[in-house]
């Protein structure tokens, strides 16, 4: 018997939970549940998939994830499998290390998004684990310390309505989880869906039509084409849009050939994580000579977002600029 089809759509919200084997513990070591993290990194990017939180116990880790592109499935696979080759690489063992397939409940985020974060973060509280060791949880980015640029933490705390989004996210989690939260998740048996009767609804309509039309999932994430993309970078570094996707003279240090490199890296990286160009389109798109430099390329200006925060917030601010631009017809095509 075939196991059942995920549920799943553009802009779909999942809790996911992963058991390990106990006698493995995933996550006991800080080293591996580093290694998880930064596999969550680069899932966002490769995949496209948004982290709104996470809770990593020993045996099982808990995450809040938004999938613009309905490949919740995909990613985790890709996750799980990476995490446990190195685990087992580094523990010279074979085998398993999770429990079967991973768990997930697909949710009405305009009623239980804020909900779910806190029932998240619950977890190590309640098992007395510190909640201000990032490497177990995203409680602290919820406070008070910036996120790193692949955690997304606004609209969880924009859903709260107080300008001090820190407190107001401390004092939510102090209240602790609603009757409804612990009835649903205390059943044997898990419902796949949270929401209103009305809500199983939409979410099944969507899905069976995703389901018979799967090219409709291969969308842009915000709506922008690489032409777009290409478009803002040009205005903004007054550069031309030829020059952004000519490959840059090899073995060429002048300050003009490394700034081309800079510019090029963001367009790369915009046209991954905002346009949701396949790798194998950005290479042809950009001129690479091979696949593996578009990744060596995205993961160059991730590195980078994390050690230059003035780096950092100019993508943020391109992104935004991104997110104004009108929806163009078949400009990646």
């Amino acid at each position: 018997m075939s196991r059942p089809k995920r549920l799943e759509y553009p802009g779909s919200w999942h809790y996911v939970i992963n058991k390990a084997i106990p006698e493995r513990g995933a996550f006991l070591q800080s080293s591996y549940r580093r290694m998880y993290l930064q596999l969550l990194a680069d899932m966002v990017v490769q995949c496209g998939i948004e982290i709104h939180a996470y809770c990593l116990m020993n045996n099982c880790s808990h995450l809040l994830i938004r999938c613009p592109n309905a490949n919740l499935s995909k990613a985790s696979a890709s996750i799980n499998s990476v995490f446990t080759q190195r685990v087992n690489r580094q523990e010279g063992q074979q085998g398993e290390l999770f429990q079967g397939r991973y768990k997930s409940v697909l949710l009405d985020a305009d009623n239980y998004l804020a909900q779910m974060s806190r029932y998240i973060h619950l977890f190590a509280a309640q098992a007395d684990l510190p909640l201000h060791d990032t490497s177990r949880l995203s409680a602290q980015y919820y406070f008070d310390k910036t996120p790193p640029p692949w955690l997304s933490t606004q609209m969880v705390l924009s859903s709260l309505n107080n300008t001090d989004v820190g407190i107001a996210y401390k004092q939510y989690l102090a209240q602790g989880n609603t009757g409804e939260i612990e009835t649903f998740y205390r059943k044997k048996r898990i419902s796949p869906i949270m929401g209103s009767g009305e809500f199983r609804q939409k979410v099944l309509l969507l899905c069976q039509y995703f389901l018979h039309h799967p090219k409709k999932v291969d969308q842009t994430y915000l709506n922008v084409s690489v032409g777009d993309v290409i478009e803002i970078i040009a205005l903004n570094f007054s550069i031309s849009e030829e020059d952004l996707k000519t490959k840059p003279l090899p073995r060429c240090f002048n300050k003009e050939n490394e700034e081309l490199k800079g510019y090029r890296g963001v367009a790369v990286f915009l046209c991954r994580s905002a346009a949701g160009l396949s790798i194998k389109d950005i290479a042809n798109e950009f001129s690479f000579g091979h696949h593996s430099a578009v990744s060596r390329v995205i993961n160059q200006v991730q590195n980078k977002m994390k050690s230059d925060k003035g780096f950092e917030k100019e993508i943020k601010r391109l992104v935004l600029e991104l997110r104004s631009v009108k929806p163009t017809v078949n400009r990646n095509k």
